[in-house]
Formats: C-alpha cells, structure tokens, sequence
C-alpha cells in the first residue's frame, strides 16, 4: 500500500502541473481509509479538467464494476420511486432498467471506449478487464512482458489499429 500512497502523491503533483483529469476506476472501498481519501482529493480538483484522463484501474474486475452499475441503476430508479419490475401494460412490461442507465454507473462512465487494448505477455484473454467497454476494440496481443515494452511496440500496435481502423469503425456504427 504505500507503493500507492507514494504513487497518489506523485500524481497529485503531476497534476498540478499539467491539466491531466485523474480518474480512478474500482472498488475504492476495499483500499485503506488514507488512500481512499488521497485518491479523492486527487479525483475532485481534478474533475474539470478535459484535455487529458490518466484512469487508473485499482481494486477492479468487469464482474464487480457491472454488479456495481446494476445496483445503482436499481437505487436510482427505486429513489425515483418507479421501482423495479416494471409497470403493466397489458401483458407487457417496460424495462425500467435500460442499458444507458447502467453505462452511466459505471466506473469507467467518464471515459471513452478505448480504441485499443493491448496484453503484454502473449495473453489473449481480456481476464475480466474491461469485457464491457471492448467490445468493438482493437485487442492486440504481445508476446512482450510489460517491463520490456516500449515505444517500438507501442508503434506496431498503432499501425496495425490503422489497418484495420474502418472494421472497428463500421462495427461501432452498428451498434
């Protein structure tokens, strides 16, 4: 933990020198009581800025971050007093919980789909890492481990996106 102390330090100093929005994406809850109020005091003078979003995945998994969206899309609409099953219509029902609603709850919310998701080590699986969000990305696979990847790498991946860039665009259109 102090590794992520001494990180949330130097990103709350980073940040004040450029305009980079922090995000951090997970169940904060799980970290101790001193990060997560670091975390947000990073977060929240932050949350203005556009430009640039550094979103650091902490505590995370698909699995958790969907449950979590699902749960607060039902609060709020319980909140609303809508409730919700549903309301009859006959012998149909509206869906009260709709997918923008918990997309909107999701902790990944603030920022775009990505474009590219590449896994070092020669791993094709996503392992619960933003299953969600990837559905119409570029996923490429190194058989470089994280600590060795550099710019050449980060150079292939871009021109390979760029080849295939109008297949992911055409499928983002259909969805």
């Amino acid at each position: 933990m102090d590794l992520t102390m001494e990180s949330v330090m130097l990103l709350t100093w980073i940040s004040k020198l450029r305009t980079v929005r922090v995000h951090f994406a997970g169940n904060l809850q799980l970290l101790s009581a001193d990060i997560q109020v670091a975390a947000k005091r990073l977060m929240e003078p932050t949350a203005g800025y556009n430009n640039f979003v550094l979103t650091i995945c902490i505590c995370y998994t698909c699995s958790e971050e969907i449950l979590h969206a699902v749960e607060e899309s039902c609060k709020e609409k319980w909140d609303d007093g809508i409730g919700i099953i549903g309301y009859d219509r006959g012998n149909d029902y509206e869906r009260l919980i709709k997918v923008v609603d918990i997309e909107k709850h999701m902790y990944m919310a603030i920022a775009p789909e990505p474009d590219i998701l590449i896994r070092t080590g020669g791993e094709y699986r996503l392992s619960n890492f933003l299953v969600w969000q990837s559905s119409c990305c570029h996923l490429s696979s190194l058989g470089t481990v994280w600590p060795e990847f550099g710019v050449f790498h980060l150079v292939w991946v871009v021109l390979d996106f760029q080849q295939n860039y109008h297949y992911f665009a055409k499928k983002k259109m259909q969805l």
